[in-house]
């Protein structure tokens, strides 16, 4: 009796365990696009496209956000906001105004303080954003 209970619980364990490992290798937009990303091509409307190499968005805690541009080595203004992940395939993001630069609507090319962007491509080290007709091209850096 004592020797079947063992193996009772033994089994149920074991099933919690690889019913827990599956869910914590679940794979979601949240922790995919956790990390530091290289802008590398801003796609505008009508075909216009403009390389990028000094734009950098940084996605951390699934909460916060940085973007840091570079001008040069002794120069880099990073702008801080807020992440939040309203639906399946989308990232909205809420730059804070005390800790953003006032031209960044501009040279982030998203004219304005906030954006909800539909996530067109996660996978390994491309993430492809897209707000509108504007496509951002991005690498894991």
């Amino acid at each position: 009796m004592q020797s079947s209970y063992f193996r009772i619980c033994l089994w149920l364990l074991v099933a919690l365990y690889t019913a827990a490992s599956f869910y914590g290798c679940k794979s979601d937009e949240e922790s995919e696009i956790n990390g530091f990303w290289k802008a590398v091509n801003i796609q505008l409307p009508g075909g216009t496209s403009v390389a990028v190499d000094s734009q950098f968005y940084a996605f951390q805690r699934k909460y916060v956000f940085s973007f840091t541009r570079l001008i040069d080595q002794a120069n880099a203004p990073a702008s801080f906001g807020y992440v939040d992940y309203p639906e399946k395939n989308k990232i909205h993001i809420l730059m804070d105004l005390n800790h953003t630069e006032a031209s960044f609507p501009l040279k982030s090319q998203w004219h304005a303080f906030e954006a909800t962007f539909t996530i067109n491509t996660i996978s390994g080290n491309r993430l492809v954003l897209q707000k509108g007709d504007t496509l951002f091209i991005l690498k894991k850096y």
